[in-house]
């Protein structure tokens, strides 16, 4: 009987270990499916070129069927028949075209560029599965934003650029890798981290990027607490949360109604996938600008990616700042637009 039971307990272990193994292998499958940028797109929209003006406009745009909405800053001097190289901004992870991303649109549009400030699928006011941070799925929304400016008389086709902001910088950069369109790509407090930062060890990693998979496959709309709320949480916070309580919570410079204090569980998939430090040799073949508070904690990881770019790249390096500070204080907005629209017009 006792060598009976130690054998069906061995076939037991060994059923529950195979069937293990071929869940994380879909779930590890399902999630590597999802890893690429589109390129290619059905644009369609609304939009009205002769309703356009200088300043902020609102633009919305059907891309494959998804909807995309951003806010287009024009040139103070915008008029029919003239033309302006283009910018597309996107966000910090979460982040939404009403905080730091249209401060940044605005601040090119005054330097000369029509730029337009993205909510990136999931968040703000696009379409697409909700809260879902997703690298490859975000340069895409970069992508499609292209193609929809390309579509208008006032868009020069041949001086396009991609400014991102915070983890945005890591997705603009990706952008890049896959549209030659894009000329140059400027990166503001570049929070960028590799597979390891984010999840010590393989097989966790395995297991998170597994996860996501899985919950992708399931189209579960279960999310969790981006920043802390709590005030012990909120005062026990370091780093880059600490920051995010500072700038995201009711009261502080990003606090806006369209911003959503949640993420996906499907976005674990993609984050624990996505190292724009991998794409760094092809990154090399654009012209790279990023601007860093000397004081951010961010800094350490975006001067790793500046030092693997081989390519035309600039670094400005902003005394005092913090890496939120470049968000929205103007004095440090300003000379980090300066560099920026500089450096676009030199490429």
């Amino acid at each position: 009987m006792t060598k009976n039971w130690k054998k069906i307990t061995v076939i037991g272990l060994s059923a529950v270990a195979c069937a293990l193994f071929v869940i994380v292998g879909f779930g590890l499958a399902y999630e590597g499916a999802s890893h690429r940028v589109e390129t290619r797109f059905d644009i369609t929209t609304t939009i009205n070129e002769a309703d356009l003006k200088p300043g902020k406009n609102p633009a919305s745009f059907q891309a494959n069927g998804e909807t995309i909405v951003g806010d287009l800053y024009l040139p103070a001097d915008f008029a029919s028949g003239k033309t302006f190289p283009i910018v597309i901004v996107n966000p910090p992870a979460s982040g939404v075209k009403e905080q730091t991303a249209g401060i940044y649109a605005q601040q090119m549009s005054q330097r000369g560029f029509a730029a337009m400030a993205i909510d990136p699928r999931g968040f703000g006011g696009s379409g697409g599965q909700p809260l879902l941070l997703d690298a490859y799925r975000i340069a895409s929304d970069i992508n499609a934003s292209i193609a929809f400016l390309k579509g208008l008389q006032f868009s020069r086709k041949d001086e396009i650029y991609s400014l991102g902001i915070c983890a945005g910088a890591g997705f603009a950069g990706l952008a890049a890798v896959s549209n030659s369109d894009i000329k140059a790509v400027g990166m503001v407090s570049p929070f960028l981290t590799s597979r390891e930062d984010n999840y010590p060890g393989t097989v966790p990693r395995l297991l998170m990027r597994s996860a996501g998979g899985l919950a992708r496959a399931l189209n579960t709309q279960s999310t969790g607490q981006l920043v802390p709320t709590e005030p012990e949480a909120v005062d026990q916070a370091s780093g880059i949360v600490k920051g995010m309580t500072g700038y995201y919570l009711p009261g502080m410079p990003g606090d806006t109604p369209s911003w959503r204090n949640a993420l996906s569980i499907i976005s674990v998939g993609p984050v624990s996938s996505f190292a724009i430090y991998d794409d760094a040799a092809e990154l090399s073949t654009r012209p790279v600008t990023m601007v860093i508070g000397a004081e951010a904690v961010s800094r350490s990881g975006a001067e790793r990616l500046h030092k693997q770019l081989s390519g035309p790249k600039e670094k400005l390096v902003l005394q005092d700042a913090d890496h939120f500070d470049l968000y929205y204080r103007e004095d440090y907005v300003v000379p980090a637009s300066d560099q920026i629209a500089r450096f676009f017009v030199q490429h």
